[in-house]
């Protein structure tokens, strides 16, 4: 029986099978992140067909609803996932902003590569492609800022990649809701420009890095590296500041990339 969100406490990290979020009808969840949840849902007007419903953990989420205006208005490309509505719940007027995307069936980019086992060629086609999607991105201003394997899924059957999760991108002309001197992320996948701005601005009041898409090049690299030899060229489990040591030594992304 369908449990509607007036008559369930909220919370929005962990609704059951059968609760109605708007028309939309939780299915299962898909996974949960810090500040949002991810749950694969029914259409109520349009039985049997499913979409990723996404919700943000707090009401007044400003990462929430910058992601609604990006997928919405300035992230709109083929390999960029399809934004089709949102709302809030439980309450309409006063509750947690959710928006419904497609839901893209298939594997993370690494899973991608190790299960299925591509050749070189085809995942050459799914690096260009992505690496085109990006071009057009930053052409219109918009930043991903947390590429990894994970937020690139290739899609079943047709094997086209698509890019996922722009919770902390960025648009042209929007507003900070950050104050640390870099933008969240992921630490291994950040360039060593990122790296070093940190290391020599910690705690420095004011100081921001600028983020730049040649960081979100470096990361795009960094991850197509993990789908072909299997691991990361910086391990995850590294403590922070060998990880940091390790990678400020590297030349900058932006002084090697596009030069012959």
């Amino acid at each position: 029986m369908a449990q509607r969100g007036e008559d369930v406490q909220a919370y929005p990290e962990a609704l059951a099978p059968g609760t109605e979020v708007g028309t939309w009808r939780v299915v299962e969840r898909l996974g949960v992140g810090g500040f949002g949840a991810v749950y694969r849902v029914e259409d109520g007007a349009r039985p049997g067909e499913f979409y990723a419903l996404k919700l943000a953990l707090h009401p007044g989420d400003e990462r929430a609803e910058r992601e609604v205006a990006l997928l919405l208005s300035h992230a709109v490309h083929r390999n960029v996932v399809r934004f089709h509505a949102c709302g809030r719940w439980p309450h309409p007027l006063t509750g947690s902003l959710y928006f419904v995307m497609d839901w893209v069936a298939g594997r993370p980019l690494d899973t991608w590569a190790e299960e299925v086992n591509p050749s070189y060629r085809e995942l050459a086609q799914a690096a260009g492609k992505v690496a085109l999607a990006f071009d057009a991105l930053h052409g219109a201003g918009v930043l991903h800022r947390d590429v990894k394997p994970a937020h690139i899924l290739i899609r079943e059957p047709d094997g086209e990649p698509v890019l996922i999760d722009f919770g902390i991108g960025d648009y042209a002309g929007a507003a900070t809701i950050t104050q640390q001197p870099v933008p969240p992320g992921t630490p291994h996948l950040r360039s060593p420009e990122s790296v070093r701005f940190h290391q020599e601005n910690h705690g420095r009041p004011g100081a921001r890095y600028a983020y730049q898409p040649t960081d979100d090049l470096y990361a795009l690299g960094v991850s197509l590296y993990r789908a072909v030899t299997g691991h990361f060229p910086f391990p995850p489990h590294l403590p922070p500041d060998m990880l940091s040591l390790g990678k400020a030594t590297l030349p900058g992304a932006s002084s090697w990339m596009f030069h012959s």
